[in-house]
């Protein structure tokens, strides 16, 4: 059984769709809401319809990669010098109109190819969604079916469309102000290619376009441009400037909003958003063989920030400010990586702790065919880990720790004034002799792995370890 062709299988599953997907298709956002339950369904059934998406992308840069381009592009430029080729000789003799048959012809073919596929593609586009975040967004929406506050819904925005520069675009940085090697070449390419195109024209129909131009200079124009060429190379190479030059166009891209009530009282809010970085660099490169004077290099980075936000109520969860810190203000790791940032809003109704943690992901090119999305998995070690973990915890647990610590350094050691070491402050001494680390001669007998371990688990500058402890050793 011969496989489906993916455009085809696009169209039919798409017919397939209930009027509300099929809305959503278009517009390529959802946003209000809704029951998680009713949600739930309509997004499930869209899953599905993304995997013909998913087919049918693959299947179409397969088809206009670079080298088809190319190869299409060189074939009509082949067909259109025959076909002008066979007008011209014609013209001398009686065969004259056929070779304008075959010149309309060709054109005409030609403009009728370009615009299918224009019309192909545009439809296409219509149908398209970026849906790898319902991977992410179902489960969640699944587990607070449970947790939400009974009778309570869950407002969602949700962008399934591509990342535009019209659209998402942030603003743009580059080191120049405008490509004056550029412009100085392609003005001399326009000006030879206007000449050509003249004279032929004035060959075609002299009494719109007068043969101003003498018909000997066609056939010098190659010549004459290669000539000139090497001038206008030199000039271009003067003005290129500092090497290289760069651009770079930063988007952003808000995909996926939940918020929602939590049966305890807690407001839950979550929500994924994508930084793209697009940069294009232009370095200086000479080869006159080639006529080349730059490579230009394109490359992007992706940046997904997830933000996680639990706002504790204080009728529930009754905790002193100073309580809240302890418990929160502590360096979380979420598969092994440290969270961005984490900030603390303390409040009289509710303690509000806000996390975002950040993945990275870049290529070549400008496109991105696949965005970075948090696995289910890591986020809900950052809300477990992040949040009620740490809501329970008993910070007596953290003050008998530290004590025990301090207690056990001072059997052994002499308090010493830390600040003396040149990068260590006040908080950080603090943040020191909680950790039991009170003296001198303790950093200076510390193993450097160790003492680094120690600086990072605090969330110290760990890379001034063998600086702090080199100077430990000097006042020990």
């Amino acid at each position: 059984m011969s496989k489906q062709n993916p455009r085809k299988a696009l169209n039919k599953a798409y017919h397939q769709l209930s009027a509300e997907n099929k809305s959503l298709v278009k517009r390529k956002s959802l946003s209000g809401e809704f029951a998680p339950q009713k949600l739930i369904e309509q997004l499930t059934a869209l899953k599905s319809y993304a995997k013909k998406v998913t087919d049918y992308q693959t299947f179409w840069h397969k088809k206009n990669s670079t080298e088809n381009r190319n190869s299409e592009n060189t074939l009509f430029i082949v067909v259109m010098v025959f076909a002008t080729a066979i007008y011209f000789i014609g013209r001398d003799w009686t065969w004259e109109p056929i070779g304008l048959g075959v010149l309309v012809f060709s054109i005409s073919f030609i403009l009728v190819w370009k615009a299918v596929s224009l019309i192909i593609k545009l439809q296409a586009k219509a149908k398209d969604i970026e849906a790898d975040g319902l991977s992410f967004l179902l489960p969640l929406l699944l587990i607070l079916t449970d947790e939400i506050r009974p009778g309570s819904q869950v407002k969602l925005d949700l962008y399934l469309g591509r990342a535009s520069r019209g659209r998402h675009k942030e603003r743009t940085q580059k080191n120049y102000k405008f490509l004056t090697h550029r412009i100085i070449v392609r003005s001399w390419i326009g000006l030879v290619l206007l000449v050509a195109v003249y004279t032929i024209l004035s060959l075609i129909n002299p009494q719109i376009f007068p043969p101003i131009i003498p018909f000997f200079v066609l056939p010098m124009i190659l010549v004459f441009y290669v000539f000139i060429y090497m001038i206008v190379f030199s000039i271009a190479s003067a003005a290129f400037g500092k090497s290289p030059k760069v651009k770079a166009r930063f988007l952003k891209v808000p995909r996926i909003l939940v918020q929602a009530q939590l049966a305890d009282g807690t407001l839950f809010q979550t929500d994924v958003t994508h930084w793209i970085i697009q940069k294009t660099a232009f370095k200086k490169k000479e080869k006159l063989k080639n006529f080349q004077l730059h490579k230009k290099k394109k490359k992007y980075k992706v940046k997904m920030v997830t933000t996680l936000k639990l706002a504790f109520p204080q009728k529930r969860y009754r905790m002193h400010t100073q309580t809240f810190q302890e418990k929160f203000n502590r360096k979380l790791y979420v598969s092994g990586k440290p969270v961005a940032k984490t900030k603390l809003k303390p409040g009289e109704k509710r303690q509000t702790v806000v996390y975002q943690h950040v993945q990275l992901k870049q290529g070549t090119g400008h496109e991105v065919t696949s965005f970075p999305y948090p696995t289910f998995k890591q986020f809900v070690q950052l809300v477990v880990e992040g949040g009620y973990n740490r809501l329970r915890k008993k910070t007596q647990d953290t003050h008998t720790v530290r004590n025990s610590k301090t207690k056990q350094a001072e059997e052994q050691y002499s308090r010493d004034d830390l600040t003396l070491i040149k990068g260590i402050g006040q908080s950080t001494k603090i943040k020191l002799n909680n950790e039991g680390v009170i003296a001198f001669q303790q950093i200076a007998d510390m193993e450097l792995s160790d003492f680094e371990d120690m600086l990072r688990h605090i969330d110290l500058p760990f890379h001034k370890a063998k600086d702090w402890q080199s100077q430990a050793r000097s006042l020990a």
